[in-house]
């Protein structure tokens, strides 16, 4: 594992991605910064480190494109598995390198807090606080890249379907709050979002018969839900969209907060997106 780490680092700076990476996040990072918080005299740092999360979505894929898809391409992907002889430690070690290079601009806004400290007061509880927020979102946007480019081949289209995935999550957690509490917009929009899911249940287990049998499953646990609990079943949808987002889960570090939900929420998604980017792996392998 630590080969295929040491390799993917060099491949990540030994290319223009790396650089152009953390130029453009620390720039963007930086442009924020100068104008809400110095310009305007905001001293809260978590609402800051919210947009910082923005600015990971638009470079995400500079950084993921070319962890998994250009391999599969070319066949690179089976001749490092075959060395390595563990798809699993070749995961994790791409994995933890993509993770390492996003976590350099956190770093970077670590250091923020005592910085403002000498220009006023500063609420260190309420801007570590997103600190961890934001390092939680960012470490599972960067799983979701990873999956993204496992499942997909060729720089243009893994670079299609992140920012497609990427907007998608953004607009869900945009026109939440302006969806209508009712039972049947809360199905309609659950079961268009089991279908989305079936999409990557395909690419991952390469099954028909699993995916027909995860969305009929789904669809007679919604109906159970809906008849059973209709009071609470109407904000169904809403707050789905704000934990698929991933951003909606930000709202529990905001003021100082460590939601314990929110973090369960976000280190499960990571989780998830580690065990789809093994299956798909694994599933390559017979390919």
């Amino acid at each position: 594992m630590k080969s295929v780490y040491l390799l993917e680092l060099r491949s990540i700076f030994t290319s223009i991605r790396g650089y152009l990476f953390l130029g453009l996040s620390l720039f963007l990072d930086g442009l924020y910064i100068s104008f809400f918080n110095f310009y305007n005299g905001y001293m809260n740092l978590e609402y800051t480190f919210e947009f910082c999360s923005l600015v990971f979505m638009i470079c995400l894929p500079l950084l993921t494109v070319c962890t998994f898809a250009p391999d599969s391409k070319s066949g690179f992907d089976k001749m490092l598995c075959s060395i390595v002889g563990n798809r699993t430690h070749v995961m994790f070690g791409k994995a933890l390198a993509v993770l390492t290079v996003s976590m350099i601009p956190v770093v970077f806004l670590a250091l923020l807090p005592p910085v403002f400290s000498f220009f006023g007061d500063t609420d260190f509880l309420s801007a570590y606080a997103g600190l961890f927020g934001h390092a939680l979102v960012t470490a599972a946007l960067a799983l979701l890249g990873i999956f993204i480019s496992s499942v997909t081949k060729g720089k243009l289209i893994c670079s299609g379907v992140t920012y497609l995935t990427l907007v998608c999550m953004y607009l869900a957690r945009t026109f939440s709050p302006l969806l209508p509490i009712d039972s049947f917009v809360s199905f309609a929009g659950l079961s268009v979002i089991v279908l989305l899911l079936a999409i990557a249940v395909y690419f991952v287990s390469g099954s028909e018969f699993f995916t027909v049998g995860f969305v009929a499953g789904c669809e007679i646990l919604l109906l159970v839900i809906r008849f059973a609990l209709p009071a609470k079943f109407g904000s169904l949808f809403e707050t789905a969209l704000n934990y698929l987002s991933i951003l909606g889960a930000y709202d529990g570090f905001i003021k100082g907060l460590y939601k314990l939900s929110a973090i369960i929420m976000l280190l499960s998604f990571s989780a998830a997106m580690l065990i789809f980017t093994r299956v798909s792996l694994e599933r390559k392998r017979y390919n």
